[in-house]
């Protein structure tokens, strides 16, 4: 639970810095993939508050507020879900809020109040937990960086602010500054945010004919996209980064606009192809070495448990 639910928070800040600053041009976005890679990998004090929004063809499907806190080898994560009602009467709530000390992971559904899971998963220390390809893809992303001099057009890169308090930058990407490469690792990348914090049992190295169903007939639009789109094409990003006076990133900002092409075996007859998903952020970073999360005590907290252990 813990290894899947942190990285949908990690997920914005992954798409928004490991896969927006793809494009790096020049040792100031370098120093911002830096900062995003090791705050995902090599941090273990930080608190993450975030919100992000998503349309598919310009219709919203759903809404996130998150706050990741983590502390060593203990971690509050509360993540919230706003999902439009049908009836147009406002958004249902759900979400989590998962606090794990060390290997014990306390579980509270936003629909269960007053009651709480109990379970266990390894030890982790850092926002997202590294394994092999997930090291070789954020890899490939830094040597698409560095070899991306000279691609992107004058306007793409705006320092907005650089001083002895930090650095604000501006990168603006869109279908004539896209190459082919870049958007070959930007489907890795997104892929990988997808399995750790969408669907970690998903179809994404298996035959088309294994995917059943249509984008509408997996539980939720986030599933249905994760389970029946073979490609992701970036048609634009506009996204802010902000660097601290210590090299730290402290925000990430801005929309990202993704094509959705669709397998052949999940298409409707006369469905759009591909459709269009909009993600807008604001992800905050703070509290670098000075985040405090205690041990949890659910009885004191006045919570019973819903069920056995699992």
């Amino acid at each position: 639970m813990k290894k899947r639910g942190l990285a949908i928070m990690a997920a914005v800040t992954l798409l928004a810095v490991a896969v927006s600053a793809l494009a790096m041009s020049d040792s100031v976005l370098g120093s911002i993939y830096d900062a995003g890679k090791t705050l995902l990998f090599d941090t273990s004090n930080v608190t993450l508050k975030g919100t992000a929004e998503f349309s598919l063809d310009g219709t919203r499907f759903k809404g996130v507020r998150a706050e990741y806190m983590q502390d060593g080898y203990n971690s509050s994560w509360k993540y919230q879900l706003f999902t439009p009602r049908k009836d147009g009467s406002g958004d249902r709530e759900s979400g989590f809020t998962v606090i794990a000390n060390e290997n014990t992971l306390y579980v509270m559904e936003t629909l269960k109040p007053g009651t709480y899971r109990l379970g266990y998963d390894s030890e982790q220390n850092t926002l997202v937990q590294r394994s092999p390809l997930l090291d070789q893809v954020v890899e490939l992303a830094g040597i698409m960086a560095g070899q991306a001099e000279g691609l992107l057009g004058a306007d793409a890169v705006t320092v907005v602010t650089d001083n002895h308090t930090g650095r604000t930058v501006k990168l603006t990407l869109n279908r004539e500054n896209i190459s082919g490469l870049m958007n070959v690792v930007y489907n890795l990348c997104v892929q990988m945010a997808i399995k750790r914090g969408i669907n970690p049992y998903g179809y994404y190295d298996a035959d088309s004919t294994w995917i059943n169903g249509n984008l509408y007939s997996h539980g939720s639009i986030a599933l249905g996209i994760a389970n029946t789109t073979s490609r992701y094409d970036l048609r634009t990003a506009d996204v802010t980064f902000t660097l601290d006076g210590n090299g730290n990133l402290r925000a990430a900002s801005g929309s990202i606009v993704t094509e959705l092409v669709l397998g052949e075996e999940s298409r409707l007859e006369g469905e759009v192809n591909p459709h269009v998903l909009e993600m807008t952020f604001d992800v905050t970073a703070s509290a670098y070495g000075t985040t405090l999360v205690p041990l949890f005590y659910p009885e004191e907290a006045g919570l019973r448990m819903e069920r056995s252990q699992y």
